[in-house]
């Protein structure tokens, strides 16, 4: 006899049955239980004319109640995907609260040390005003949800997967986003003074074959990075140094090979900070003992420049020689190499920062969302 037949012939029963069993009201979803029949509870909805002779609970596939040969009902395929939909986009919040404030931090940060703001400071201004409306954005966000939450009657427990798809992510990404603008501003201004020397030199121009003894200062003032003429040297014994707030700053002047005379006028000069004695002797600056160096990298720093101006003042006093219009150069064997070199280590240093700071990030939000995860399963 098939199902059906047999649900006909029982049906009588069945009503008979339901008119003598109590009516208890369950505390969920509006629903009533309605007695036992075949050991199976007979449920029917308060708001609905269906009803079933099994619960839902008891149809999925695998159960120890579910009646013989039957598949896995609808319910568990849909909770099943649901399952898997929520999970994608749980890791989804995770990698945009790790992404975003990452990209503000080295954004921020690259941007403060690029070209385009060195020779244009007004940028800067711009750059940090934009990123700061972005963040506030969020914040703005955030409040705006907190009061679509509240009107909703948000709580913490039952209502906390509605909080965290809006309220708390938002309220996390304006929180990140706040502390990846202040650490990109700072790291940003840091490297930019290590680039600002490196843009001060290659956007000067660079001389080969500079001949210290046959030209005078005034005609390389554009002069960023300078090889002089092979056999180039300093001239030890007129170095001078000036003290000036605990800081000794010491002069050589730059001449050419032995067989060549004395220039005129000494307007190149190679420098240093604390690397002479106080009268300017045991000069010991750079390359200055290594017999092959013959470069030179131009300082350009103002407050720098001022005083060594007044170191090279009193060797002309000193030792009687005269510099007209005098430049200033840290004695070096390959200038190039040099000036690279301080653009790669500030790279190398902007990577690791983003670094830093994107592990920084995923330790957070993970520690976040796994604490969001206890909360809810033990409430």
């Amino acid at each position: 006899v098939c199902s059906s037949d047999l649900l006909a012939l029982l049906r009588p029963s069945i009503r008979l049955r339901i008119q003598t069993l109590p009516v208890t009201k369950l505390e969920e979803k509006g629903t009533y239980s309605i007695g036992q029949f075949f050991d199976e509870s007979l449920v029917i909805k308060s708001q609905g004319l269906q009803s079933s002779l099994w619960p839902a609970e008891t149809m999925q596939h695998g159960s120890v109640d579910a009646p013989y040969g039957s598949l896995a009902g609808p319910q568990e395929k849909q909770q099943s995907h649901t399952s898997t939909r929520d999970a994608i986009w749980t890791v989804g919040q995770m990698i945009l609260l790790i992404a975003i404030p990452s990209a503000i931090f080295a954004g921020l940060s690259w941007s403060l040390i690029s070209l385009p703001v060195y020779l244009h400071p007004s940028f800067r201004t711009i750059l940090v005003v934009a990123t700061a409306t972005a963040v506030v954005l969020m914040i703005l966000a955030t409040l705006l949800s907190r009061g679509h939450w509240l009107r909703k009657g948000g709580r913490l427990g039952d209502a906390e997967p509605r909080y965290l798809h809006s309220f708390a992510w938002w309220g996390s990404l304006a929180a990140l986003s706040t502390v990846a603008f202040i650490a990109g501003l700072s790291v940003g201004d840091t490297l930019a003074k290590n680039m600002s020397s490196y843009y001060d030199i290659v956007t000067l121009s660079k001389y080969d074959n500079l001949d210290p003894a046959r030209t005078q200062g005034k005609q390389w003032l554009d002069a960023g990075r300078v090889i002089f003429t092979q056999g180039s040297r300093l001239n030890l014994p007129d170095s001078m140094s000036y003290k000036h707030a605990g800081t000794t700053y010491c002069v050589a002047p730059i001449v050419a090979a032995l067989s060549e005379p004395l220039p005129v006028t000494f307007d190149f000069w190679a420098v240093g900070k604390n690397c002479c004695s106080d009268d300017g002797k045991d000069f010991h600056c750079g390359a200055a003992h290594d017999h092959t160096a013959r470069g030179g990298i131009r300082v350009v720093d103002e407050d720098k420049v001022e005083k060594y101006r007044k170191a090279v003042q009193q060797a002309e006093e000193t030792h009687r020689i005269q510099s007209v219009h005098p430049l200033f150069f840290e004695w070096v064997a390959n200038p190039i190499g040099e000036v690279v070199s301080t653009k790669e280590e500030t790279f190398q240093q902007y990577c690791t920062d983003i670094l830093v700071f994107a592990a920084v990030m995923a330790t957070i939000v993970c520690i976040g969302f796994l604490f969001l995860y206890w909360r809810r399963k033990r409430f």
